[in-house]
């Protein structure tokens, strides 16, 4: 996944070795500016947004990570773990985050195996 930030581009990477998994900024000729990598709170990222202030959120699993706009300064902001119905298996992966500047609200979209979702609403600015 990738959002755009100012002439550039936040982009979330994976891949089976941990030491590649991140979070990096590119231009728009695919040069990297900057990069977060082999971290293991950043382990597989799947989506990205951005808060009221320009700091990147990056989806992990069951969890948000918060990182500075320099991709660093990383901490987790939520573990929806307890959130998420047990009934029901969750699968990780493609599961949006998404945060509104407009209400200072974190939506965190959860998908089941099932085929089923749920949409988690949580305050933060």
């Amino acid at each position: 996944h990738a959002i755009e930030s100012n002439n550039t581009f936040i982009v979330c990477h994976s891949d089976k070795s941990p030491e590649q998994c991140g979070v990096s900024e590119v231009n728009s000729l695919g040069e990297v500016i900057r990069s977060f990598v082999g971290k293991e709170q950043i382990n597989d990222p799947t989506y990205l947004s951005f808060d009221s202030v320009g700091r990147v959120l990056v989806r992990v699993g069951r969890k948000v990570v918060l990182m500075s706009k320099e991709l660093k300064n990383e901490r987790v902001l939520l573990d929806i773990s307890s959130d998420i119905d047990t009934t029901r298996t969750a699968r990780d992966a493609w599961q949006r985050i998404n945060y509104k500047k407009e209400t200072n609200k974190l939506i965190v979209n959860v998908n089941y195996s099932d085929a089923s979702s749920d949409l988690l609403i949580y305050n933060w600015k």
